[in-house]
């Protein structure tokens, strides 16, 4: 996997030894002088990670590099290669399901949560232009592509005035990031944007994607995001290792939904986001020696996944 900040991902090991992943939800009881209790729960997951190595030292000093500040003090972005390939979402869960954006805007754009019946999530986020909100969201995420494949990004939802999506790319060749396309949601099943051809992806000079919906002026309405190495229409069998006579009627594949079909037109994928913000170290990294003869070394650390990257 690749591990590090963007422009500065390292490649390091697999934790083959182990590895343990949690989604955690805040809750808060309280006692109410009835006898009955209320609980509070918070509306976003966030994701912890405990990972583990046997190896030899060498493999695992890139690790202890990106922990020592040697590629900055983070946040730092994990790169699953193999993820990418079997057309997950690469999205975090907040921002596949747009409507969860509401709770992470710090207010911006005034949202608004509202049902709708295009997407499975049945909610959608209104925002709208104000003067007293900058025209960026505040918080934008950032995925790292994955190397040597294609990107290829979709929005559904609708807006009024000069409201988008806009997506950069960061350039290896340039250190920097450069706008990619400015995005209209609509809630037509029609073919993506394509962010990194495949030939571009050969090259490798794009590392990473920011996402950050804008308000010139109007509102933007948000339901669903997909980004992915795959067109959502598009289902990919030979990833899973299904003969032909195997394959779902309606070209799923475990993970996926349909969204329901509009007149005259396919049903669309589904894909809930799979991906992983940016991570932070919690704790220190802990391990021994198991062999100076053979060098083997045991390694252990925390990562938790932290709200922003003030870096990009």
């Amino acid at each position: 996997m690749l591990f590090g900040p963007i422009g500065r991902q390292v490649e390091v090991p697999w934790p083959l030894s182990g590895m343990s992943s949690d989604v955690n939800l805040t809750t808060e009881t309280t006692e109410l002088l009835s006898g009955e209790q209320s609980v509070y729960r918070a509306p976003i997951s966030y994701k912890t990670y405990n990972m583990t190595w046997k190896t030899s030292s060498a493999k695992v000093q890139p690790i202890i590099d990106v922990y020592s500040g040697i590629y900055g003090n983070g946040p730092y972005y994990i790169t699953d290669p193999i993820a990418g390939v079997q057309g997950n979402n690469l999205l975090p869960a907040k921002w596949a399901a747009c409507h969860l954006l509401a709770h992470v805007c710090n207010g911006w754009g005034s949202p608004v949560v509202t049902d709708q019946t295009n997407t499975p999530e049945g909610k959608q986020v209104t925002f709208t232009d104000s003067l007293d909100d900058p025209s960026e969201f505040p918080n934008p995420i950032v995925v790292p592509t994955v190397p040597g494949s294609p990107l290829y990004f979709k929005v559904w939802g609708s807006r009024t005035g000069s409201a988008s999506v806009q997506v950069f790319k960061y350039l290896k060749s340039t250190g920097g990031w450069v706008l990619a396309t400015n995005a209209v949601p609509n809630l037509t099943n029609g073919a993506p944007t394509t962010l990194v051809s495949q030939t571009v992806a050969n090259t490798g000079d794009v590392l990473a994607v920011k996402i950050v919906p804008t308000l010139p002026s109007g509102t933007l309405t948000l339901q669903h995001i997909d980004l992915a190495v795959n067109d959502y229409r598009i289902y990919t069998p030979t990833i899973f290792g299904l003969p032909s006579s195997l394959y779902p009627a309606d070209g799923l594949y475990p993970g996926m939904g349909l969204f329901p079909s509009t007149a005259g037109a396919d049903p669309a994928m589904f894909r809930s986001g799979k991906g992983v913000g940016p991570v932070q170290f919690t704790g220190n990294i802990g391990g021994k020696l198991d062999s100076v003869t053979v060098d083997r070394i045991g390694l252990s650390l925390d990562l938790c996944e932290v709200s922003r990257d003030p870096n990009n």
